[in-house]
C-alpha cells in the first residue's frame, strides 16, 4: 500500500482529470466507429489509442525514474510518439467530405460532413496534445539530467526521427511495431530514401518541433506536479506560498529562450 501512495503521489495533479478526457473521448467516439460505415472514424480511434499508449509509456518511465525498467518504458515510448504527431496527417481524408452544392458559393444542407470533420478535428487535436504532453514529460527527464540547453538539441533530434517515422507511415503504411521485423524495415527505408522522403520528412519535423515549442511557451508544468518532494519539502509546502523560486530546479523557468 505504500509503494502503491508513493506511485500515486508521483503522478501530475491533473492525472485524474486527464484520465476522465481519455475516457470520454473513447466512451462516444468507439460507438460511432462502430455505427458508423464510414472508414475515417475507424482509422482515427485507433490512431488516438496509439497516441494513448505513447503517453502510457512515458507515465510509466516517470514513475520509474531510474532503472532498466525505466529505459525500457523510455525506448517504447520512442517508438510510439510518432503516432502522436502523425494523427495531424489523418486530416487529408477531409477530401471525401463534401460541403459545397452544385450552386456557386453554395453549401450543402446536411450535418453529415460537420459531423465527421467535427470527430476527426476533437481526435487530431485530443491525440495531439496527449503526445506533447508525453513528451513533456520526456523533456522534463532529460533536462534534469542533461541541462536546458542539450535536453531542447535532443528534442529536436527527437523531431528529425519522428518526422521521418511519419513518412514511413504514412507513404509506406508502416507501423510502430514493425520495429519487430528489422529486415522489413531496413528494406522499406532503403528502397523509399530519395530527395521526396527528405523533404516530407524534414516538414513534418518541423511541425513537431514547433507545435511542442508551442506547446511549452503556453502550458506550464506545475512545479510539484512532475517530481517527487523530500521530507523537508512536505513539511514545509502548506506553509509556503508561491513565489519566484517556485519554478527554479527540475520545474519548467518562466521564460524559455
Amino acid at each position: 500500500m505504500k509503494a502503491a501512495r508513493v506511485l500515486l503521489g508521483r503522478l501530475p495533479k491533473n492525472a485524474g482529470w486527464m484520465a476522465l478526457g481519455i475516457a470520454l473521448y473513447f466512451a462516444v467516439s468507439i460507438p460511432i466507429a462502430r455505427n458508423n460505415a464510414f472508414f475515417i472514424h475507424h482509422l482515427l480511434v485507433w490512431n488516438v489509442f496509439l497516441a494513448l499508449v505513447a503517453l502510457l509509456f512515458a507515465l510509466g518511465m516517470h514513475l520509474c525514474e531510474r532503472g532498466v525498467l525505466a529505459a525500457l518504458f523510455g525506448v517504447c515510448w520512442f517508438f510510439f510518439f510518432p503516432n502522436a504527431p502523425y494523427l495531424v496527417t489523418d486530416l487529408m481524408h477531409i477530401t471525401y467530405l463534401r460541403f459545397y452544392s452544385s450552386t456557386p458559393g453554395g453549401i450543402l444542407s446536411d450535418w453529415r460532413p460537420w459531423f465527421v470533420l467535427m470527430h476527426l478535428a476533437l481526435g487530431v487535436f485530443f491525440g495531439t496534445v496527449m503526445g506533447l504532453y508525453s513528451l513533456q514529460l520526456v523533456h522534463l527527464r532529460m533536462r534534469r539530467r542533461l541541462g536546458a540547453v542539450a535536453s531542447w538539441i535532443v528534442i529536436g533530434w527527437i523531431s528529425l526521427c519522428s518526422g521521418y517515422a511519419m513518412y514511413l507511415g504514412r507513404y509506406l503504411r508502416l507501423n510502430s511495431w514493425d520495429m519487430l521485423k528489422p529486415e522489413l524495415l531496413l528494406r522499406g527505408i532503403a528502397r523509399n530514401t530519395h530527395w521526396f522522403s527528405l523533404q516530407v520528412s524534414l516538414i513534418f519535423a518541423a511541425y513537431v518541433f514547433f507545435s511542442y515549442a508551442v506547446y511549452c511557451a503556453f502550458h506550464r508544468v506545475e512545479p510539484n506536479a512532475l517530481q517527487e518532494k523530500t521530507e523537508p519539502e512536505r513539511s514545509a509546502a502548506p506553509h509556503a506560498g508561491r513565489n519566484d523560486d517556485a519554478y527554479s530546479g527540475d520545474s519548467w523557468p518562466a521564460a524559455r529562450s
